[in-house]
């Protein structure tokens, strides 16, 4: 009963055909064949059965090295020798089930090192190629064709790549191929304080007289305003200059006014200090100084860009219109239990005033004490009158007509894609980050175009887009020169609050 439960667990019932052994034994004493049928009991053998067995000896062809082993006799079952040689012949059949030839069989119980440098020998002289499907940007692709290893030399040693015929075809096997030889890549190292980054304000931030200091000695910027005029329809410069700021507070006003002025304020630069537009890495806009940057990136033309700021400004304001809606600043701490105020005041408002679908909810994440929530009327009142009971330090109404980047501006929607599809779309020259998702934008025209339709509904993940672009190791200190182009000084106030030390380096354009 010992030889046979130590033989059931050395043996699966998977295993039993090539080996000739046992089958799972229920307690019965009777030998299986290979058959299944029973053959006898565990005593001696009769005359019979060692005559079968010798048959199936004899028809065992011993040429091969891989043939299957003679069955054992039950004497041998005893011998813990032949056991452990059993269980490690098992073992290796397992690892390799599929043993093709007796020259794999040998390479494959080789040295690990032997087979490492037979891997090597067979890659030598061969160089990535740029004939595949994979796309690369050109200048790279042909400085690699005149020194394919340049990819991974490090001065003073021997090329170190793990170089294969051909990129393959897979995109993702290629991202991976080219992230591992990230660390054998030599890039010239560039001081951080000597790149910019740029950024442009979104509506709240107009004042009656900004632009005065940029056409002053500048006709390109007064030539802006003059083109910007002739689309929409009214004198833009003479608004900016001499208000009143009731009309300039108006959405269909306001967002062709920050937008012209703010890149009024990048050609100012280009000519005042062009290093700055030429260092630049990076650049993002808040809410309409989205389309600013985008501008600046060279994706959309300056007089294209006028003709969909008028869209989306007269489709925002008639959805402001629709329905009693505004913006409010909220200030939290820790202990502020803003979401289930939104809650809340949804509640409050189907219950109480009968309002279908109301909607309260955080429309700008600008840094982690402050949002801004935006939705009906009723609802930011209800928050605004009973604030202390959700933990909330101060609140402050502002200065909009709407509750943009909230479902309440679906129906300018439409209008808005209506006037992207005739947009000429371009690749950007540097990363601009998207407020729907703080991310950079795609490299084609349908990915612009598909962030650009939910800009209107979706929140501006402003403090995200800030933690992406300064996110930085503990042990760098260095940052890049921070330019905010435009009216106002809101978006340096927000950076101090997320990153400190980043805010150092940070400038403004007077307009």
């Amino acid at each position: 009963m010992a030889v046979r439960g130590i033989f059931s667990r050395l043996v699966s019932p998977r295993d039993r055909n090539w080996l000739h052994v046992l089958k799972k034994t229920t307690g019965s004493n009777r030998f299986y064949t290979e058959d299944g049928r029973r053959d006898g009991y565990r005593g001696d053998k009769s005359a019979e059965d060692k005559n079968v067995e010798s048959k199936a000896e004899d028809s065992a062809s011993p040429s091969s090295s891989l043939a299957e082993p003679p069955t054992p006799s039950p004497s041998e079952y005893v011998s813990s020798r032949k056991l452990k040689r059993q269980e490690k012949i098992l073992k290796k059949f397992k690892k390799k089930p599929k043993l093709q030839s007796e020259e794999y069989f040998h390479d494959f119980v080789k040295d690990k090192k032997t087979r490492r440098k037979k891997e090597k020998t067979r890659q030598q002289g061969h160089s990535p190629s740029f004939e595949g499907s994979s796309k690369m940007d050109s200048g790279l692709k042909e400085f690699l064709k005149t020194d394919p290893k340049a990819i991974s030399r490090r001065p003073g040693s021997e090329p170190n790549v793990s170089e294969q015929p051909e990129f393959p075809s897979d995109k993702e096997e290629y991202m991976k191929w080219y992230q591992s030889q990230e660390r054998f890549a030599v890039r010239p190292s560039v001081d951080p304080e000597t790149t910019s980054i740029l950024l442009f304000p979104g509506q709240g931030s107009q004042f009656v007289g900004m632009g005065k200091k940029l056409i002053d000695g500048h006709q390109r910027c007064r030539e802006m305003y003059e083109i910007a005029s002739s689309i929409l329809g009214y004198d833009l410069l003479k608004l900016c200059l001499e208000g009143p700021q009731s009309e300039l507070d108006r959405t269909v006003v306001c967002q062709p006014a920050v937008m012209v002025t703010s890149l009024a304020a990048v050609e100012w630069l280009q000519e005042e200090n062009p290093e700055v537009i030429e260092k630049c890495i990076s650049t993002a806009g808040f809410s309409v100084g989205e389309l600013s940057a985008l501008v600046f990136a060279g994706v959309i033309d300056f007089e294209d860009a006028v003709k969909l700021i008028k869209v989306r400004a007269e489709g925002m304001q008639a959805a402001s219109e629709e329905t009693p809606s505004g913006m409010m600043s909220v200030f939290c701490t820790h202990r502020t239990k803003l979401g289930l105020a939104m809650q809340v005041a949804k509640e409050v408002c189907k219950q109480k005033h009968d309002l279908y679908g109301p909607v309260c909810q955080i429309a700008n994440y600008l840094y982690p004490d402050c949002k801004v929530i935006a939705g009906h009327d009723m609802a930011l009142s209800f928050i605004e009158n009973n604030m202390k009971d959700f933990g909330i330090r101060r609140t402050k109404r502002l200065p909009v007509s709407g509750a943009f980047h909230t479902p309440l501006m679906e129906s300018s929607v439409p209008s808005f894609v209506e006037a992207l599809k005739n947009l000429e779309i371009r690749e950007p020259l540097f990363p601009v980050y998207s407020n729907v998702k703080a991310k950079m934008y795609l490299n084609s025209p349908k990915g612009v175009k598909k962030l650009l339709k939910k800009h209107l509904t979706s929140a501006v993940k402003w403090e995200q887009i800030l933690h992406v672009l300064y996110s930085r190791d503990k042990s760098t200190a260095k940052f890049p020169h921070t330019y905010e182009l435009g009216p106002g000084k809101q978006l340096g106030t927000l950076l101090r609050m997320v990153n400190l030390k980043a805010h150092a380096n940070y400038h403004s354009v007077d307009v």
